[in-house]
Order: C-alpha cells, then sequence, then structure tokens
C-alpha cells in the first residue's frame, strides 16, 4: 500500500494494528522509524500498552534498515527468534527504506515467508521516502507478487483510496476509488455506496457553454472557439451570469487583483447558481498563495489553473470540468467563511509562550479547512546567539511567526506545503541558512508540530525562556559597528526598528616594506619615482 499522506498513513496504521487486536489477532509491526513517536502521536498508546501486555501485539523498530539479501536473511532470522511467525499479520512500515529498489528477488523471498508462515504481510511505502517519483509507478510493474494494491491520497483536504487490486474474504475486489472518511466513533471508512446523480442534476443546455473575463487571454493567446468573453471587473460577471445552471466561468487572478473581491464572487455565484456550475481561476503573471487556494477552492472554486501551464494545457483543463458536480458543503454565509479560513494578523517575531499559543490556534483552524503548515526547529551555529539570528529572520506574511529558546530559532509557516518550505526559507534570512544554523528539523503533520509545541511549552514552565522583543525594538540594543539599515518592522507591534548589517569585507592594501640594507633609500626612491 503506497500513502502520500504522512500523518493520514501514521493515523489509519495504528487504528488498523488496533483493530486486528481488538478481534483477539496476533499483530507484529516492523517500523524503520521512531515507532516510539508515532504511536504516541496518534494517541492509542494506551491500547497497544495493553495489547502487549496480552501478548497480541510486537512492535519492532530498525534503524537504520537493512538493505540486500545479507541483511534481509538477518532480519528474517530476527523474526522467527521473536516468534514473529506466530502472528497473523506482520506489518512492515517504511518499506520504501527496507525495499528502496522493490528489488524482485527480494520480494519473492517475502512471499515465500508468507506462503511457509501462513502470514499476511502488508507493506507501507510513503511517498515522501521515495523520492519525487508517484510509488505506484515503482510498484505496479511489480503488482504480480502482491495479492493487493492500493494507494492513499488526499487532494484539498478529501482522502481518497484508490484499489488497483485486492485479494479479500469474497474474492478479488476490482479497480475502483473511494471516499475516506471517518468521525470519532469511526475514524475510518470507505464510501463505497455509487448514488446515481439525481434528475434535478442531469445534464443541463449550457453545460459546454464557456463564460470567461477578457482578461484571462494574455498577449499571444487567440479566444478559444465558441466562448463568451466578457469585458467585465468580478462584479460584473456575477451580474451577467444569474441564468448559468451548468455552465463554466472562466475568472482571472492578476497580480492587482483583490483576493477578497474574487473569494466573495466565487462564493455567490456557487451560492446563487448551485452545484452544476463550474468556476476556473486562472492566474496571470502572479500565484495564489497556497492558503487563499484552498480559501477559493472551500468558497466554490472548482478548479486553480496555475500559472506556469501553458495556455492549451489550460484549456484541455477547462474542457475536463464540464462534468464536474460541486460536492463541498458551503458555509452559511461568506464572513463566516473568511473568519474560519482567514490567516492570523500575527507575524514576525513572538515571545515562546506567545509564540506556543498562536501557533496552537493556527493549527486548529488549518486541520479543519485541511492546510498544511510547517515547522522548523534551527539550533544556531557556534559561536552565535539565538539573537544574532533573529536580527536575520524576515517574515513578511501574515501568519508566519519565529521565537527562540537559548540554543533554537523556531520557524512556523502558516499554510505553507512541504514542497515550497527550502524556496520560503532562503528568503526568509538576511544570510544563507547553513552560515546561521547548524542543522534544522522540518515538522508538518499536526501531531508532530504539536508535540515539538508541547516540548516548547514544558521549557517555559521549567525554566523562564529569554524575550527578546525589546532587543528587537530597542535601537540602542543594537551593535553600533557597522551600518544601520531601516527596515520594516518585522514583529507584529511597532512600526520600524534597526537592524544589524555586518561591515564591508576587508580590503587588502599594500604595505611599505623597509630595505634593512638600505634604509630608507628604497622608499625614497619609490615616492622619487625610482626604480625599486
Amino acid at each position: 500500500m503506497a500513502a502520500q499522506d504522512e500523518q493520514l498513513i501514521d493515523a489509519l496504521l495504528w487504528r488498523s494494528v488496533m483493530d486486528n487486536c481488538a478481534a483477539e489477532q496476533r499483530t507484529a509491526v516492523v517500523c524503520t522509524t521512531d515507532a516510539a513517536t508515532s504511536l504516541a502521536l496518534s494517541g492509542l498508546q494506551a491500547m497497544a500498552g495493553e495489547a502487549t501486555t496480552k501478548g497480541l501485539l510486537q512492535i519492532f523498530e530498525l534503524q537504520p534498515a537493512p538493505q540486500g539479501p545479507g541483511g534481509l536473511s538477518t532480519l528474517m532470522m530476527d523474526l522467527h527468534h521473536w516468534q514473529v511467525a506466530n502472528a497473523s499479520l506482520l506489518v512492515i512500515e517504511g518499506a520504501q527504506d527496507l525495499l528502496p529498489r522493490l528489488d524482485e528477488a527480494l520480494l519473492r523471498q517475502w512471499h515465500e515467508w508468507a506462503l511457509d508462515h501462513n502470514q499476511a504481510i502488508l507493506f507501507l511505502f510513503r511517498s515522501d521516502g521515495m523520492g519525487k517519483n508517484d510509488p505506484m509507478t515503482q510498484l505496479l510493474p511489480l503488482s504480480h507478487h502482491f495479492s493487493g494494491l492500493a494507494r492513499i491520497s488526499t487532494r484539498h483536504g478529501d482522502s481518497t483510496w484508490e484499489n488497483f487490486h485486492w485479494f479479500g474474504p469474497s474474492g478479488l475486489l476490482p479497480p475502483h476509488t473511494s471516499a475516506l472518511s471517518g468521525d470519532k466513533a469511526h475514524p475510518f471508512s470507505l464510501s463505497e455506496k455509487v448514488e446515481l446523480v439525481p434528475a434535478s442534476l442531469a445534464p443541463a443546455v449550457d453545460d459546454i457553454h464557456v463564460f470567461a473575463q477578457q482578461s484571462i487571454l494574455q498577449p499571444g493567446e487567440l479566444p478559444a472557439e465558441g466562448w463568451q468573453y466578457m469585458d467585465a471587473n468580478l462584479d460584473g460577471v456575477v451580474l451577467q451570469t444569474t441564468k448559468a445552471v451548468a455552465a463554466t466561468i472562466v475568472l482571472a487572478y492578476l497580480p492587482d487583483t483583490d483576493f477578497y473581491r474574487l473569494a466573495r464572487a466565487i462564493f455567490i455565484l456557487r451560492k446563487r447558481n448551485g452545484v452544476r456550475l463550474k468556476i476556473v481561476v486562472r492566474e496571470i503573471n502572479s500565484r495564489l498563495r497556497y492558503g487563499r487556494e484552498r480559501q477559493a477552492i472551500k468558497l466554490g472554486a472548482n478548479l486553480v489553473v496555475p500559472a506556469e501551464l501553458s495556455y492549451s494545457r489550460f484549456l484541455t483543463l477547462v474542457t475536463m470540468v464540464e462534468s464536474q458536480i460541486f460536492q463541498r458543503k458551503l458555509p452559511a454565509t461568506f464572513s463566516e467563511a473568511m473568519s474560519d479560513s482567514s490567516p492570523t494578523d500575527e507575524m514576525g517575531y513572538l515571545p515562546p509562550q506567545e509564540f506556543a499559543r498562536a501557533v496552537t490556534a493556527m493549527l486548529t483552524q488549518s486541520e479543519a479547512m485541511k492546510i498544511q503548515n510547517a515547522l522548523i526547529q534551527l539550533p544556531v551555529a557556534s559561536g552565535l546567539q539565538t539573537l544574532d539570528a533573529l536580527r536575520y529572520c524576515k517574515l513578511n506574511r501574515p501568519g508566519d511567526i519565529c521565537t527562540a529558546d537559548q540554543r533554537h530559532l523556531y520557524l512556523f509557516l502558516s499554510a505553507c506545503r512541504k514542497a515550497d518550505v527550502s524556496r520560503v526559507m532562503s528568503r526568509s534570512f538576511g544570510l544563507p541558512i547553513d552560515s546561521l544554523f547548524s542543522a534544522e528539523d522540518r515538522f508538518h503533520s499536526t501531531q508532530r508540530i504539536s508535540a515539538v509545541i508541547q516540548a516548547l511549552a514544558a521549557q517555559i514552565r521549567l525554566a523562564q525562556l529569554p524575550d527578546y522583543s525589546a532587543d528587537l525594538f530597542d535601537p540602542a540594543a543594537v551593535p553600533t559597528s557597522g551600518k544601520t539599515l531601516k527596515v520594516t518592522s518585522q514583529v507584529v507591534r511597532g512600526q520600524t526598528s534597526e537592524q544589524f548589517s555586518p561591515p564591508p569585507a576587508a580590503v587588502p592594501r599594500p604595505l611599505v616594506v623597509k630595505d634593512t640594507r638600505t634604509g630608507d633609500r628604497r622608499a625614497k626612491d619609490r615616492r622619487n619615482g625610482g626604480a625599486p
């Protein structure tokens, strides 16, 4: 099974293991990552402890993961020694580390093990451990070695279970995709029932009609055949499409577009025209931030087309949404939607206690919207103080905040994808990252970020962590050597502050060397233009 959502697969893994133990079935879990932390973050450690006491659960940790035929043979001997063969289910978590090259010979050995011991083996491949490629592209050619193959993925907050083939008690399940949902009583369930589209949602007469703002066209792009272009602003588009039922409306997001007005237009169109209307937003020479893209989808947009895509690809995507039906639940009012999803106004440095409070609040808000965040823990380089690193930290986006203890700087990036973290960090500091910090630890899931915040809160309770607000605000606290620059304040309160800039690099200059044999004669000759 391949998974692209780290947070989801952690929860699903341990919930499935606990369900198997609850059925009095012995289960063994082999982890190539930190098993204790993963289990603690799932909140099921008490149940796991009880199952372990009863002899129903065994948990093993491999660090580093053994690789190659020799390492695999040793692992199998260890499993046999600990009587893992008696378990009805063996889970290999982090299989991308154990089988980095997906060697067919190694899979054959595991297949023979399962047959010899009448045991089910579940491999969990995480996409973040297998490079940039989709894990399924590597697993599909080897599908004949598996009794089942499935993928878990999350897009715009909706999780899906994609089944390629799966042998179960009732036989072979055909390929299909199901929605993965749940609540507190049943954390994970598949929506297997396929409902027919009611008559009220049957195709309308304007199903293939497209209304588009004239501004979606860039210089050199020809209007699409059959489209109706409107030389109007967002309010004009809303007024001219009152009778649209299942048409497609294409809106432009330009560098000068007010996102609040764009979001309001999307919400009105969706609320007024219903679920069959298709709303597409095309980025033109500008990019919607991740959090705002999620807001647009939540408010009623079907698709946001990135600015990087070509015009022909954009036209293809618009055609592909023709038969879509919007299935999300809209908020009652636009104000409610914006208040639930708008980022916090806090930005820049916060004292440790306020930082912990702000991060906790933003995590709660992000969980409701299924927005990704990032927390980076940065130990300062040898010879530097955390205050030195803070002076080079420039955060200009609401929701991006930082703090520090005696040895680390903590950077929280709100609504930031994992793939964007490196780019955001590079522009958040005035110096290269490796010159300010000795290492970095990145945390992306809500559980792992919460664990770091809890550890920081424990530090606050045990010791008085420094509050650098005065040092960052008070010009007198800034070193006077070198050049000082006026910069926009990076803290929520206050207008400007002084930021220290290092002095320019030294320039070597020639020194007059006295010749001990001739005294000052050589120097005199040089002054008179004589030869040295």
